[in-house]
């Protein structure tokens, strides 16, 4: 499972230390995420996702087949559909 979590949080301004204060993970950690070193549980993606102000799948790659999309004007996430 690859994760989009350095992107979202790029697109959202949000470093490191600061979603370390929002969620309570450290922030090694959360630099093994982006990585792929580790992956977080369930549990920890919702954490994230919610300091994030995402939907956790928003968070996950979703390979070849599929994409995220947005909407133009505002950003906001529509969802995972088939490219």
């Amino acid at each position: 499972m690859e994760l989009r979590l350095k992107e979202i949080q790029q697109k959202k301004g949000i470093t490191n230390v600061e979603l370390s204060k929002l969620t309570g993970i450290g922030t090694q950690q959360i630099s093994y995420y982006h990585t792929g070193v580790r992956k977080p549980p369930l549990k920890t993606l919702e954490v994230i996702a919610n300091a994030l102000n995402v939907d956790p799948i928003e968070l996950i790659e979703t390979g070849l087949d599929f994409a995220h999309f947005y909407d133009d004007k505002t950003g906001e996430w529509l969802g995972i559909r088939k490219k």
